[in-house]
């Protein structure tokens, strides 16, 4: 039987795809760029403010992380630390489990004879997005018991990655009652999931949906093993177009790969996604003027609800016209107004850098039209951007 290396708590949230290429190195995979990185070291800042924030708890327990290759060593120290009831661990990792996991949740927390796992996240955990129910409580105040309900955003890959931690402790027996974890966001406040309820897509459970895409990795991982070993053996993924590609190391093999073959159709018509794409291959459609003659009657597989739009933005691209309606669309009604007012912003990691307005005056007064901007090309902080919004409110 293939030997299976435990991964992390970041697998199950990531292409399948990326998992394969990482057993096979296809290539040599790409650096991150600049902006990643960005991205990585803010990450770390932000997670070392929290950490120097509950120092202050009592009782705290830190577990020294000095470099990637002390992962033994931290195992021991977090163990100790369970086994002695420290209320609060921070930077722990916890051996692997049976099941293949390893993991390092950024805080675990006591609760009625078991632990919780925290995870800090430098982004926020509040407002825009699908919202769904979640308890909070103050930065200080990490007791799951005296949190408030609240709503906060859905945001799955945080969920996947709470699941990961939860089902690490439960394997070694020390999980608090309930399924639940918490994300600390920008906002220092601590926001608790229940990961055994309906908050995925579909109203799905995010420990189940957890655990159907971690066996899927896992059997990626250990078929690709097997390919590397014999070649006849099929892999279990193909290369697609996802929204990761954009940051993932493996993006220009992928690329290369689907300009190649079959997965040209996923990277003409982005969003197609398995099975259906597989179902279209196998049926001849392989280009996006396939797909736009396709009569969707002689389609063979489940017709999801995704790709009678799929077919007509292929239509859209191979036709003559400018625009098209979307399907079940007869007119389009623009309302109007005698002032009108167009806002949109652009931003970085940094915050948002650009507040454009696109006026249209059809009032007679005498208002300046046309796209008035209110931007700033230098490194933004938090008193910056600030500055920036008080010059866009005053022009509004």
């Amino acid at each position: 039987m293939t030997a299976i290396k435990a991964i992390g708590g970041y697998a199950a949230k990531q292409c399948p795809v990326r998992t394969q290429n990482d057993i096979l190195q296809p290539a040599v995979p790409l650096k991150y760029d600049d902006f990643t990185l960005r991205l990585f070291r803010r990450g770390n800042a932000f997670e070392a403010e929290v950490f120097e924030r509950l120092l202050s708890v009592p009782g705290v327990v830190k577990i020294e992380a000095h470099s990637a290759t002390n992962g033994k060593a931290r195992e021991v120290a977090t163990l100790a630390a369970i086994a002695a009831g420290a209320p609060v661990i921070l930077s722990g990792r916890l051996p692997a489990d049976k099941g293949h996991r390893v993991g390092e949740p950024d805080i675990l927390v006591g609760g009625l004879g078991g632990y919780h796992a925290i995870d800090v996240k430098g982004h926020s955990t509040f407002g825009n997005g699908t919202e769904v129910p979640a308890l909070a409580a103050d930065l200080h105040e990490m007791d799951l018991s005296r949190a408030i309900p609240v709503s906060a955003q859905r945001r799955p890959d945080d969920l996947m990655q709470l699941a990961h931690y939860q089902r690490m402790l439960e394997a070694r027996g020390i999980a608090a009652p309930g399924s639940f974890g918490a994300i600390i966001g920008v906002e220092l406040q601590v926001v608790w999931f229940d990961l055994m309820a309906t908050l995925m897509t579909h109203r799905r459970l995010p420990m189940a949906v957890y655990d159907e895409e971690f066996a899927l990795r896992l059997r990626v991982i250990r078929v690709a093993t097997e390919h590397l070993k014999d070649d006849s053996v099929p892999l279990v993924v193909q290369p697609e177009r996802v929204s990761e590609c954009r940051v993932c190391p493996w993006k220009d093999y992928c690329k290369e790969v689907m300009e190649q073959g079959s997965g040209v159709l996923s990277l003409l018509v982005p969003k197609i996604r398995q099975p259906t794409m597989g179902n279209l291959i196998s049926q001849g459609i392989t280009s996006r003027g396939d797909l736009a003659r396709m009569d969707l009657s002689t389609y063979v597989g489940k017709l999801t609800a995704s790709l009678p739009d799929h077919k007509d933005r292929a239509m859209a691209t191979q036709g003559i016209e400018p625009v098209y309606l979307r399907r079940g669309i007869t007119t389009v009604e623009v309302p109007t107004a005698d002032l009108m007012i167009h806002y949109d912003v652009e931003n970085d990691e940094n915050g948002v850098y650009l507040h454009g307005l696109h006026i249209i005056s059809q009032s007679g007064l005498d208002i300046p039209t046309g796209f008035r901007p209110v931007y700033s090309w230098d490194l933004l902080d938090a008193a910056s951007e600030a500055k920036l919004f008080s010059e866009f409110w005053e022009r509004l």
